[in-house]
């Protein structure tokens, strides 16, 4: 059984992100390869193998307690490996963000597979915080992946935090850069967030609905002209006043993906009409502008590795940003993402 391990040093660093991209890379070069993740968390990570990597059915999964993993529930663990790789050539275990280093070690040597660490760099982070979960792999590691490094820190990530690791002989994959594309919410996910009840969506509503929005605008602030300000976004998202028909318009003549109009405000007939021309679907909310605004700040806080076009763009990030070769040489992969 050929089975490489996933783990991170706290939630959200990325692992599903990695997992479901890699295999999909190494599925579309013809190998056989599922995704699991055999310990329950809070995320239903499942579904998102499913629904991007075509698995047939969620895999059983066990729910770890509070205390150090017991051997029977490793030995469970490895049965629900072995089940799939019966099937696989490779079998990618994602491991849940809430345990140990120990605990991840246990799990690795449970499976007898190769280790990658995922973690997400965040300003004044402690190299040795990372060292203590990628050194309970001893030689398991093949390395580890920083994710998520903002613009402003490359210099110190490069510099300070990633030379701390080579100290302790810890490999560096990859540093990946932050990017709104993974970041980003749908239009069914954002008019969710906001009770926003969509106008023109009715023909299309399931193209509509999974279209990413990357930014979001706000009509009116400005006395440049409309078309110059709004043209600095494409894949954008603009919340105007639903009263307000020339800055509608203005939008409307740059790349929109949807366009978000307050005060419960429904627009004029010439503004729906040249919306549902140019595709761009319309929703209204009750609440003002600034509320819109202020709802909309905790957005990011559900987005999720579920889309697509998130592992198309995290295969490119990965394909610049690192070398995935000490991984695929282990699971004796020729295949380089």
């Amino acid at each position: 059984m050929t089975v490489l391990y996933v783990a991170s040093d706290e939630p959200g660093a990325g692992k599903t992100a990695f997992a479901t991209t890699l295999a999909y890379d190494l599925i579309s070069h013809g190998n056989k390869v599922n995704v699991i993740k055999p310990i329950k968390d809070t995320h239903n990570d499942h579904e998102i193998y499913t629904k991007l990597l075509d698995q047939a059915t969620p895999t059983k999964s066990v729910t770890a307690g509070q205390e150090t993993l017991s051997s029977d529930l490793l030995s469970q663990v490895s049965d629900i490996s072995q089940q799939v790789a019966e099937n696989s050539d490779v079998v990618i275990v994602e491991g849940p963000g809430t345990i140990s280093p120990k605990e991840n070690g246990q799990i690795a040597d449970a499976l007898n597979a190769t280790a990658v660490l995922v973690t997400r760099h965040t300003f004044g982070k402690d190299p040795k915080t990372v060292a203590s979960y990628a050194t309970e792999f001893n030689e398991r590691l093949a390395g580890i992946i920083v994710n998520g490094r903002t613009e402003y820190q490359d210099i110190e990530v490069s510099c300070s935090f990633i030379p701390e690791l080579s100290k302790t002989n810890i490999p560096t994959l990859g540093i990946i850069p932050e990017d709104r594309r993974l970041l980003s919410s749908t239009i069914e996910v954002i008019a969710q967030h906001l009770s926003a009840r969509l106008l023109n969506a009715d023909s299309n509503e399931e193209q509509y609905a999974d279209r990413l929005v990357e930014d979001f605008m706000v009509g009116g602030l400005g006395l440049d002209w409309g078309v110059l300000y709004f043209g600095i976004r494409e894949n954008k998202a603009v919340v105007v006043r639903g009263d307000r028909p020339d800055v509608q318009m203005s939008a409307l003549d740059t790349p929109c993906a949807f366009m978000i109009l307050t005060d419960g405000i429904t627009p004029i007939e010439y503004v729906l009409h040249e919306a549902t021309l140019n595709e761009v679907p319309l929703a209204v909310v009750e609440t003002s502008t600034l509320e819109t605004m202020d709802a909309l700040n905790n957005l990011q806080d559900t987005a999720s590795f579920d889309h697509i076009e998130k592992v198309s763009r995290f295969h490119d990030l990965l394909t610049v940003h690192a070398d995935l070769t000490p991984i695929l040489d282990r699971l004796g992969l020729p295949v380089a993402v």
